[in-house]
């Protein structure tokens, strides 16, 4: 838990610090980058606190099963 909200926390701080630095450059391109950062840094945010928050599912795993071998036909002998 501890985790999660130290991830929200940065997340925080970060788009504050960029939002202002974007602001004081007063740049379109700047502004455009900022906010691209910002939303990749939400969505790995909003992922890691999910990670976090819901217990992790353990699958089971299926021992593999050897394939049954095919019959083949046997061939007829050719008489001569």
């Amino acid at each position: 838990m501890d985790e999660a909200i130290s991830s929200v926390m940065g997340a925080i701080l970060f788009a504050a610090f960029t939002g202002g630095l974007a602001e004081s450059i007063n740049s379109i391109p700047f502004y455009v980058i900022v906010g691209i950062v910002i939303g990749l840094m939400a969505t790995d945010t909003v992922e890691t606190v999910r990670d976090k928050i819901r217990p992790k599912r353990v699958v089971p795993v299926e021992e593999p099963v050897a394939p049954k071998k095919a019959k083949t036909a046997k061939k007829p002998k050719s008489k001569k």
